[in-house]
């Protein structure tokens, strides 16, 4: 009976006992040698010095064709003769099989095939400006829309500008980058579907959301480039995708059967008399010719693991790799602020603001009196307008078939004043 009782007591105490919290399996995190470039430097990069510039590259995605082609031609032509600014223009095609020749012979010679809000779309802006900063010693006239420049400008002479299709341009852009950043999520769409996956999949407690029409001065442009091209650019990822999915253990797990998967390798090779397969990768390595410069990053890349479980990515990357590379960062203001990012929400307030020696705001306007989820297009007089009350040197959203010689006759009033 002492025993019944004994273990009746037992049963009682762990009934009344409060429940055990269950572990919570941590979410994968990059490996050292991941986490060490998601590092900002301990003090910034020096700033840049550039107040002007004698090259625009242009930068722009579309599904097959640019409507207003046209316009941009004579804008080209405008900053060419006026202000002895070479312009080109490079494009990321969706589906170039279908594009015109006059938008064809601009396009990149691959395809991402992004659909809207995919890590592709961001793949693809990240193609664009790696080409660009790529080709740009180069005086070869491909891409240009003026006369190619007999010696290619520095780096410190060149601006590139992200455009869309339906963009249309009013005004010079300015000289230094331009970029419309917040630290702060500005509504439940960018916490959940933005800021979480992206601080998730980095490691990092903090992410930067911008507009995606931003600008980025040649020194910055070669800083981010050479940033993304670093560990991925011959066709190696950063780690194996699985491994982040399944966490760090089994990765090691499958780093060991394949280092004794090679041993055993090795060992037959060596018995036969013939080479190891490391001296075989290593004499593959010596005969293969370096990657082109323009090579398309690889689909298992680094904004693959940090960008694929985020929505429209392409609002993130610039402002996280500028962040980390320590060109920008935050501070709290003495005053609420209104929030700097309105694609989805234009008003509100945020907790930070940005620092860095670029230009703070938009490049490019657009009209959201409509929704707050879509914006209007206009038509090109009152995107004219909107440009001219907001100080963008673009709109978007613009509809189709602008007269060209009404455009020219306003830009010529226009920058007259200026």
């Amino acid at each position: 009976m002492s025993d019944f009782n004994a273990m009746l007591s037992s049963f009682e105490a762990q009934a009344s006992a409060p429940p055990k919290k269950k572990r919570k399996k941590s979410a994968p995190r990059p490996p050292p040698h991941v986490i060490s470039r998601l590092s900002p430097p301990s003090s910034a990069t020096s700033p840049s010095s550039q107040t002007t510039y004698s090259r625009l590259t242009l930068l722009c995605t579309c599904i097959d064709d640019l409507p207003h082609l046209h316009i941009w031609q004579r804008y080209a032509s405008l900053l060419h003769s006026t202000k002895s600014v070479s312009v080109r223009l490079v494009i990321h095609a969706k589906n170039p099989a279908a594009s015109p020749p006059e938008v064809l012979k601009h396009c990149l010679p691959w395809s991402r095939k992004p659909q809207w809000g995919s890590v592709e779309l961001t793949q693809s802006m990240i193609d664009l400006l790696t080409f660009a900063v790529s080709v740009s010693s180069s005086s070869d006239p491909a891409f240009y829309l003026t006369s190619s420049p007999s010696t290619p400008p520095p780096a410190s002479e060149d601006l590139y500008c992200f455009i869309s299709e339906s963009c249309l341009p009013f005004f010079p852009p300015p000289p230094k980058s331009t970029l419309n950043l917040t630290s702060t999520p500005n509504n439940g769409y960018a916490k959940t579907l933005q800021f979480s996956p992206y601080m998730k999949a980095s490691g990092r407690e903090e992410c930067v959301k911008g507009d995606q029409w931003g600008s980025l001065d040649g020194s910055w442009a070669s800083l981010v480039v050479d940033w993304w091209k670093e560990g991925v650019w011959n066709g190696e990822s950063w780690v194996e995708e699985e491994g982040l999915e399944e966490g760090l253990e089994e990765e090691e797990e499958k780093d060991d059967d394949d280092d004794n998967e090679d041993n055993l390798e090795k060992e037959d090779e060596e018995d036969k008399g013939g080479a190891t397969k490391d001296e075989s990768d290593e004499a593959k390595e010596d005969s293969a010719p370096p990657a082109p410069p323009h090579r398309p990053l690889p689909s298992s890349s680094l904004v693959k693991i940090l960008y694929s479980k985020t929505t429209a990515s392409d609002e993130l990357w610039l402002g996280n790799t500028l962040v980390l590379l320590g060109l920008v960062s935050f501070v709290a203001p003495s005053e609420p602020q209104k929030n700097p990012v309105g694609d989805r929400t234009s008003a509100g307030t945020v907790d930070t603001v940005s620092e860095g020696d670029f230009n703070k705001g938009r490049l490019t306007a657009v009209d959201w009196s409509e929704s707050a989820k879509n914006p209007k297009t206009v038509g090109w007089t009152e995107a004219a307008k909107i440009a001219e009350k907001e100080n963008t040197a673009f709109a978007r959203k613009v509809k189709e078939n602008v007269d060209g010689e009404e455009w020219e006759k306003w830009i010529k009033k226009h920058w007259a004043q200026i």
